[in-house]
């Protein structure tokens, strides 16, 4: 019996990245714009800023995307208010199809941060920081980066790109959904019901106990799943989460460190540095003077360094392998 084989159509498909950053920018940043020859997906992880393309302005807030077209001018800044982290990939692709995109605000559904979320996991595994510095487009690879790390967020981003155009052209409600095996989704709602919760009581000092009794599960069970899904234990992964809100207001310059260690729930702020230096790798500080110092230098902007654990795009600080 002879078989007569079908090549499978590509609707989309990338075929080279330029860029690949997350950016954490201070409340009074500044990008005076750019254009290029090849598509530009920016997303605002945090905050909200104002971007004009072709000198149309929008206001992105956080769980917001657009994709820049070849050749648009495009123009950012921050709103004066608030701190923001963004993340951007920067990718060639001659797929028409991708004209339905091109300069739209989008807001993304759970689903679709999700594909995001995987993008950024293999981004961070494949390739070597730094992350955070807009004049450095060179992408440099881990040398021991997983196995298709590439090709897998190669694959993310054009199933990524393939769902925006069917919601586009209404094949897709905006709640929709993956599909999950009932445990799968079991595990990942209570990961991230859990999350919700710690993000709600980041100015207190809580206990595994008190998540425990909460929610109605066992330490063991609890603290493994979060290994699992985040690469850290529960209570490691809620310190990490009040540190990551400290750079925040470390950026917005709206309370001093004694101020910042009271409303993060931190005993003393002896103890609030300890923990910041543990995790974001400099003093309280430090990190204020090169927020500054990278403000001086790009006339306004100002970047802080990227912490290769954080993801917020998936359910908050996810150490990368």
């Amino acid at each position: 019996m002879s078989y007569a084989g079908i090549r499978l159509r590509n609707y989309i498909h990338v075929d080279l990245l330029h860029a690949f950053h997350y950016f954490e920018f201070t409340k009074d940043y500044v990008f005076h714009g750019e254009k290029h020859d090849f598509w530009e997906l920016f997303y605002v992880d945090k905050g909200e800023v104002i971007v004009h393309v072709e000198e149309v302005p929008y206001e992105l807030k956080q769980g917001d995307v657009m994709l820049y077209k070849p050749n648009a001018y495009h123009r950012l800044s921050a709103n004066r208010v608030s701190a923001s982290n963004l993340f951007d990939i920067a990718f060639e692709s001659d797929s028409p199809v991708l004209d339905h995109l091109a300069n739209r605000l989008i807001r993304l559904n759970e689903s679709e941060r999700g594909l995001l979320a995987q993008i950024v996991k293999e981004g961070f595994q494949a390739f070597a920081p730094p992350y955070n510095q807009p004049d450095v487009h060179t992408i440099v690879r881990q040398p021991d980066a997983p196995e298709g790390s590439e090709q897998l967020l190669q694959n993310y981003l054009e199933i990524l790109l393939i769902r925006l155009i069917r919601r586009a052209h209404g094949g897709q409600e905006p709640g929709e959904k993956l599909p999950f095996v009932p445990k799968e989704k079991r595990e990942r709602d209570l990961v991230r019901s859990v999350t919700a919760f710690l993000r709600d009581r980041l100015n207190q000092d809580l206990s595994l106990d008190a998540v425990c009794e909460s929610f109605g599960v066992g330490k063991t069970h609890i603290t493994r799943l979060f290994k699992r899904r985040t690469g850290y234990p529960l209570m490691e992964y809620f310190k990490r989460l009040k540190v990551e809100q400290a750079k925040l207001l470390v950026r917005e310059e709206q309370h001093n460190f004694t101020e910042i260690s009271r409303l993060l729930g931190y005993s003393s702020i002896h103890h609030f540095s300890k923990a910041f230096k543990k995790y974001a790798g400099m003093t309280p500080s430090d990190y204020a003077k090169s927020i500054q110092a990278r403000a001086a230098d790009s006339r306004g902007a100002g970047e802080a360094e990227r912490d290769d654990w954080a993801d917020p795009l998936t359910f908050g600080p996810v150490k990368r392998d």
